[in-house]
């Protein structure tokens, strides 16, 4: 079994779809870097914050500050050696890294996109994707090579299902179902130009809503197929490209739509390119691949399947643990749960001398930049952070205690609820450890949905 494995992933197949893919993703990384440095305000995001909130385990990373501008900047010139595959092993491995130490600032800016381009940047590392149309090919003809490993587009292919069908399974849940957030966020959009008068019809809301799921959960496997992918690729096309323009999500279109392309047939830019000539096309011999030795084969068959698998798990972390992971954020992240909530919160901190018995109140906001106040009154991890942050260094500086009681005050809206508290505020954080997973001085979600935009025809979840 592992031998036909084995044999099935060293098959011998067409570079030239793996090379267009390096030329996209390349382009699109050297594109957001750029972007970001000429038009985000890294300044507030990166240079100024008091504190940052980091990711569990790595706490230990200095904070970049002025720094950040030079690593977009080396990400940058790494992203034009990725996409012209000029010394592409060092420049992916740099575009990964880059992104990846920006990436790991700071939790307030988690995007979805940005996990993406760690991914597939760290992927592309391993895959020989400059062997064909590349200035590496140009210069080692030794390394050039028309042919790849069918592994290689096997690890890009299964591994955007894996993204694709997620974004699909977590919008089975009952305040998506009842068109929320979407309603409302689409309502808020009903001053665009030629779609805005159809963000206010209930019927088309439901479609929206109810399409998504199928697009991913149907329209994603069709991808596989030849009679279908090319229909599904272009729904995909206009879905991304509205998205684009109606919700701010980076350049998690542009990638997703260079990595279907990975879905046509291997020789599928050979096609394209004798229908621009108009030439008949004929299918070049593809020139064998050097197997490598069997133990080497059969090890990088393993690893490409063992990746796989721990990416199809990660996003299932959140049914091990009790109550809405909406609300708790209990394996919210790096689970492809992209716009489905929306929450905003307060959060008051009562620092207590347990010696006297003395409390302070303290507002973080004013030494929060403008996401940092947004995400953290409703992020358990965040703001256990803070309340950490207040026992080593506000309490004793500020205040002249040490070893201070930490308590938080914290009201939270998910999905346009009414507001309810959303940590116990009788648990000391200052003496609470942090941890990965749910944490049970989170309390309960109790508040019900009252979605305002469902079409008269459509069944009640709740009352």
């Amino acid at each position: 079994m592992l031998n036909k494995f084995v044999d099935h992933f060293f098959r011998p197949l067409d570079a030239s779809s793996v090379a267009v893919f390096r030329i996209g993703f390349g382009l699109v990384m050297l594109i957001d870097a750029i972007g970001h440095i000429g038009f985000v305000d890294l300044q507030s995001m990166y240079v100024e914050p008091t504190v940052f909130f980091k990711y569990y385990g790595f706490e230990w990373l200095p904070a970049l500050r002025e720094g950040v501008y030079w690593v977009y900047g080396i990400s940058a010139i790494a992203s034009l050696g990725l996409m012209l595959g000029f010394h592409y092993r060092i420049s992916t491995a740099i575009v990964a890294i880059c992104n990846a130490a920006i990436f790991l600032q700071d939790q307030a800016q988690y995007l979805n996109h940005l996990y993406l381009l760690i991914l597939f940047s760290s992927v592309m590392v391993f895959v020989p994707a400059h062997r064909y149309w590349s200035l590496d090919a140009k210069r080692n003809p030794a390394i050039a090579n028309d042919t790849l490993p069918a592994w290689c587009r096997i690890l890009l292919i299964v591994q955007l299902e894996i993204i694709l069908i997620y974004a699909g399974i977590v919008k089975i849940n009952p305040d998506w179902l009842q068109l929320e957030p979407l309603a409302t966020w689409l309502a808020k959009r009903q001053h665009m130009p030629f779609v805005g008068e159809l963000f206010m019809d209930p019927n088309m809301i439901t479609l929206a809503a109810y399409g998504v799921i199928a697009l991913h959960l149907v329209g994603a496997p069709l991808l596989l197929f030849k009679r279908t992918r090319l229909y599904v690729i272009i729904v995909y096309a206009c879905f991304h490209t509205l998205n684009h323009f109606v919700f701010d999500i980076g350049v998690f279109p542009w990638v997703t739509l260079f990595a279907s392309l990975l879905c046509f047939e291997p020789d599928w830019p050979r096609r394209f390119w004798a229908k621009l000539k108009r030439t008949s096309y004929q299918a070049p011999t593809l020139t064998p691949i050097a197997m490598p030795a069997k133990p080497i084969a059969t090890t990088i068959t393993i690893s490409v399947c063992a990746w796989l698998v721990f990416q199809t798990v990660v996003p299932l972390r959140n049914y091990a643990y009790a109550g809405d992971v909406a609300w708790n954020e209990a394996g919210h992240r790096f689970s492809w749960r992209m716009k489905l909530r929306s929450k905003q919160g307060t959060a008051i901190f009562i620092i207590q001398d347990p010696a006297t018995g003395k409390r302070w109140r303290f507002d973080p906001r004013p030494m929060l930049n403008r996401r940092q106040k947004f995400k953290m009154p409703c992020q358990p991890d965040m703001i256990l952070q803070m309340a950490h942050y207040l026992r080593d260094h506000l309490a004793p500086e500020k205040f002249n205690v040490n070893n201070p009681q930490v308590y938080v005050r914290t009201y939270c809206r998910l999905n346009y609820r009414q507001p309810a508290m959303f940590i116990d505020p009788k648990v000391d954080l200052a003496k609470t450890t942090r941890h990965l997973g749910n944490n049970d001085w989170v309390l309960p979600l109790t508040k019900p949905l009252n979605p305002k935009h469902l079409p008269d025809w459509f069944p009640k979840f709740e009352k």
